[in-house]
């Protein structure tokens, strides 16, 4: 047995030793943040999304991106700006619309199934797992179903630049499975430095992230705070169980650099050029409103320096007030009737510099010598619009939109439009693959072993690695892509059958997100009460074709 001072001193010098490198990982930190100055940083030096205000990023040797005050700001341009909120927004709907669909795909071949049992596995899986996706029990605090989660997740994604989402599970009798999720807000997930582009720092918690010597991330310190005390609360959960092997929490970015711990938004290089947009718009949105309250002005056209109407004795002009209404505290000799009130200064409201509500004023009784005329409004600007809109294309393709799908304004030409409907959807596309990717697989995969574990779903060889592989091969659906001439684009997808270039099964999941099978069984029943309907006859469609402009 070790000799209890002899543990005592290797404790005492393994501790120093973290102590010295966490110092020198600190002064690390210092100097590289020292080699990035000259930004316009709040409160510090560090890059934060800002760009210069006189001239381009100087050449310094590393960026050090706050991934924490960095997200502050997203946030809060996110809140104020209408374009900002129109970017994630329309990625939202693009990606998730109202939820992406499982479609299981076990691998028959391996599994040694047959083609009708592989698809009836696989439409039992699909049936049982979207009834538990449609319940709001499947989340923890029962707020939402899995659908609607997977917006939020999304949003996560595009605004904050990562997703926390957090497995636990009940043996609650009312629950269709045990998992059930819970979405972290990154501001959770804190540590005592932040985020850099260098990718040091890869076995610390300086994020708020436990990583092992290969960079794997093996826990998560949650921050929260106890309801009953109020007491600020540390908890760290591992990512995933030595035992039982599952997941218990999912974290997912897309990285831009090697050895990038957390996301950064899309949205931070666009942070000046949201908020100038915004200021823009203010701006001409305020000189309209302004503008629009005055209809006429008045022209000098004598040659003589204005006269103040309320001074001077002139035709057209107001009557003067008598003394004891003007304000005077002593009323001159010879008044009569005066009142005590008249003592007290009084305000005279001029009507045509007063306003209470918007609209316009008139303007009478002009003196001679002037000329009434029609004020010239100039607001909006002239290219106004198509400033904003040039303005704007860029900002939209930094973070994978177009500026017509952002604000939901599409030109005349089928061919352009199509064009940018197709290139949103394969941006969709290819986000739908991440956010799985990072959050959905791992839920699925999770759902599944606990239906196999109870017995609903059987899937023989499970523990097996390989085997387990082969059952939970799946994808996830989405809205399929918009079609602008539905009649040119279903003869295109019918040809595309025909060729064996798209399955029924495939091109029906792309329409609708619903199962080809199952269509032809209900149709075999439904065609021959509608022709019985209709006295055999098909229904004649009547399309104009739209010839592209």
């Amino acid at each position: 047995m070790m000799n209890p001072i002899s543990a005592f001193l290797g404790r005492s010098k393994v501790r120093k030793q973290q102590q010295e490198k966490i110092a020198a990982l600190e002064t690390q930190v210092q100097r590289l943040s020292a080699n990035a100055s000259g930004f316009n940083g709040p409160r510090t030096t560090r890059f934060y999304g800002q760009k210069f205000f006189n001239s381009l990023s100087s050449p310094n040797p590393n960026y050090l991106i706050d991934h924490a005050t960095s997200r502050h700001q997203i946030r809060k341009t996110a809140a104020e700006s209408t374009y900002a909120a129109a970017l994630i927004n329309r990625d939202i709907d693009s990606v998730i619309d109202s939820g992406l669909v499982l479609d299981a795909e076990p691998q028959a071949d391996l599994l040694g199934l047959t083609s009708e049992q592989s698809q009836q596995w696989a439409q039992n899986v699909n049936n049982l797992f979207d009834l538990y996706a449609q319940s709001k029990k499947c989340s923890r605090s029962e707020t939402m179903n899995l659908y609607q989660a997977q917006r939020l997740m999304e949003r996560c994604m595009i605004r904050d630049g990562e997703v926390f989402v957090h497995y636990s599970f009940s043996n609650r009798a009312d629950l269709l499975n045990p998992l059930q999720f819970t979405i972290l807000d990154a501001e959770q997930i804190r540590g005592e430095g932040y985020t850099s582009t260098a990718g040091m720092q890869p076995f610390n918690t300086m994020d708020g992230i436990e990583r092992n010597e290969d960079g794997k991330e093996v826990g998560i310190r949650i921050y929260y705070r106890d309801l009953k005390t109020g007491e600020e609360i540390f908890k760290t959960i591992p990512v995933q169980g030595d035992k039982s092997g599952r997941v218990f929490i999912s974290h997912g970015f897309d990285p831009e650099y090697p050895g990038q711990t957390r996301g950064f938004s899309p949205l931070t290089v666009a942070i000046n050029d949201l908020e100038n947009i915004t200021d823009l718009s203010l701006s001409e949105i305020e000189k309209a409103k302004n503008q629009s309250s005055v209809s006429f002005t008045l022209k000098n056209t004598s040659g003589q320096p204005g006269e103040d109407p309320f001074l001077t004795d002139i035709v057209g002009a107001a009557p003067r007030p008598p003394e004891h209404l003007t304000g005077n505290s002593t009323p001159a000799a010879g008044t009569e009737n005066t009142a005590e009130e008249s003592a007290e200064p009084l305000y005279t409201e001029i009507p045509e510099t007063t306003f209470r509500k918007p609209g316009s004023v008139g303007v009478f009784g002009v003196p001679s010598g002037q000329e009434l005329i029609p004020f010239s409004s100039t607001a909006p600007g002239t290219n106004y619009g198509e400033f904003i809109k040039n303005y704007f294309a860029p900002v939209a393709a930094s973070v994978g939109q177009s500026g017509e799908t952002a604000m939901m304004i599409f030109g005349s030409s089928y061919s352009a439009s199509r064009a940018t409907l197709i290139l949103t959807y394969r941006i969709a596309s290819q986000r739908r693959f991440n956010l799985a990717s990072h959050v959905l697989d791992q839920l699925y995969e999770n759902w599944l072993a606990e239906e196999v574990a109870r017995g609903t779903i059987s899937a023989p060889g499970f523990e097996n690695p390989v085997i387990r592989a082969a059952w939970l091969k799946h994808k996830w659906n989405g809205p399929s892509l918009s079609a602008i001439d539905p009649l040119k684009e279903a003869a295109a997808e019918k040809a595309y059958r025909d060729m064996g270039l798209e399955t029924g099964e495939s091109l029906a999941m792309a329409h609708n997100a619903s199962s080809f099978l199952s269509n032809v069984q209900k149709l075999s029943k439904e065609m021959p009460l509608l022709n019985a309907a209709i006295g055999n006859q098909a229904p004649t469609i009547v399309g104009k074709e739209n010839n592209d402009e």
